[in-house]
């Protein structure tokens, strides 16, 4: 019942406050911020990826996609396991955009002015993002799930979150992204998270490591 709650919370928070962050960062971003030699950010998107920086780049935008969010008790158990349930998955198998495994680097529209008015009170809490691996199932992609306990205890929330570094740019219009070891291939995500209910909304941006 938490788990569930916190995910409610944190939405009702999130998709109204993103709305305006997004919308205000897309005129203050700028247009054309270069993060490889003749590849450039816009506002055309909310969240970029940057593959093979070193080698060979490739800029692409990621588009948004909304998870399906699972009350612990009528979650759907996980054919991994009986006592693993699904608290927020997406739909199909893959994502549609792909990116060579090694090296790569995400671009977020952002502001850190406009994070600390919209998210204050209650709580105050920034919007973070976190990278995750997304577990494979049929026809789906787990986000996260719950790990069933006792029946007297509250459902173990869980997501595999991929370590990262993340740093603003000099006028904190784009948050970067950089996950500490190339990713290896599989499905992956960028999610939004508010860190005082240690959950995740369901504005996910979704992409695949072949």
């Amino acid at each position: 019942m938490v788990a569930v709650k916190s995910f409610t919370i944190c939405l009702s928070i999130l998709v109204p406050a993103l709305l305006f962050s997004v919308s205000a960062s897309s005129q203050s971003a700028p247009a054309g911020l270069e993060v490889a030699p003749g590849l450039h950010l816009t506002s055309d998107a909310i969240v970029w990826v940057l593959e093979r920086p070193d080698t060979a780049p490739a800029l692409h935008p990621l588009a948004r996609n909304n998870a399906t969010v699972a009350d612990p008790a009528k979650a759907t158990p996980s054919a991994a396991s009986a006592k693993t349930r699904d608290a927020a998955f997406l739909h199909g198998p893959r994502a549609t955009v792909r990116i060579h495994a090694g090296p790569a680097a995400f671009y977020v529209q952002y502001s850190k002015a406009e994070d600390d008015e919209n998210h204050k009170p209650p709580p105050s809490a920034p919007i973070v993002f976190s990278l995750i691996r997304l577990r494979p199932a049929p026809n789906r992609r787990i986000v996260a799930w719950y790990e069933d306990p006792h029946p007297r205890e509250t459902p173990a929330f869980h997501e595999s979150v991929i370590e990262a570094t993340a740093s603003p740019s000099d006028d904190f219009t784009w948050l970067k992204i950089t996950p500490a070891k190339p990713l290896p291939p599989g499905e992956y995500a960028i999610v939004q998270r508010v860190p005082a209910y240690n959950s995740l909304s369901t504005w996910i941006f979704d992409f695949g490591v072949d």
